[in-house]
């Protein structure tokens, strides 16, 4: 399947490196070495997990009451946590969204929901998102944080319910060279 996904990826060179990067997170391809850390680039595969940090973790909360598969669910029910994850070897963060039970993860019923995650870098509106048309852990492409802090936020939409539930961390300040200071956040 490895093989199968970079012959994909080769042949649509022209469709751009972000597309490649994207279809390689999304079939959980790996090239032979480690990609370089760059904005979008997926941080599984650039080697940015060796060393990542948890910096925040918020709730994913309902909007509104929620009967998915027969349970009722309260408005306000968490249904995952999103996590603003950071890597200092890469000098760049993601978000990653993980579901909480109460939403049933079965990867062959769809008709649950669907994920998004995102990272986003405020200095310059940069945004990395990262969709699934059903509910899984997931995350978001990389952004390097040299610009300004960064923000993870994931959405859970239920299927035919017209409720979604949403969370976000704060923006984070980047971590300076020996991680025990940081420097201010513009704008907070």
């Amino acid at each position: 399947m490895a093989a199968i996904a970079l012959v994909l990826a080769a042949v649509a060179v022209g469709m751009g490196l972000s597309w490649t990067i994207s279809f390689l997170h999304h079939t959980g391809a790996s090239p032979q070495t480690a990609l370089a850390p760059a904005d979008g680039t997926d941080p599984q595969l650039a080697g940015c997990g060796k060393d990542a940090e948890d910096l925040a973790v918020a709730p994913v909360r309902l909007r509104g009451p929620l009967t998915l598969r027969g349970h009722r669910l309260a408005k306000g029910t968490r249904v995952g946590r999103v996590t603003l994850r950071y890597s200092f070897h890469c000098a760049g963060a993601w978000a990653r969204f993980d579901p909480d039970p109460v939403i049933d993860t079965d990867l062959k019923d769809s008709t649950g929901g669907s994920t998004t995650v995102w990272a986003q870098r405020p200095a310059d509106a940069t945004q990395e998102t990262w969709s699934m048309g059903h509910v899984d852990e997931s995350y978001s492409g990389l952004l390097l944080t040299g610009l300004g802090c960064a923000i993870a936020g994931a959405r859970f939409d239920a299927t035919n319910e017209n409720m979604v539930a949403e969370g976000q961390t704060p923006c984070l300040p980047v971590l300076s060279a020996d991680r025990r200071t940081s420097t201010p956040a513009a704008g907070r």
